[in-house]
């Protein structure tokens, strides 16, 4: 496996857990009609989230 393809993976995966959590606060606005609120939680929820997860791969990846 080509060694820039486990880095790809990780930028990958922190944009797919941000992405999620704005899809996520957005169904919630529409649903319940408070429009910016529940997107802006999902996308800082979604944030801190795949930041974590970025840091724990990289750690792990420098072993």
């Amino acid at each position: 496996m080509p060694q820039y393809a486990k880095y790809l993976g990780i930028g990958l995966q922190l944009a797919t857990a941000i992405l999620s959590g704005i899809f996520l606060g957005y169904f919630l606005d529409k649903k319940f009609g408070t429009m910016p609120f529940c997107t802006l939680g999902g996308s800082a929820l979604g944030f801190i989230i795949g930041f974590y997860s970025f840091l724990k791969q990289i750690k792990n990846n420098d072993r």
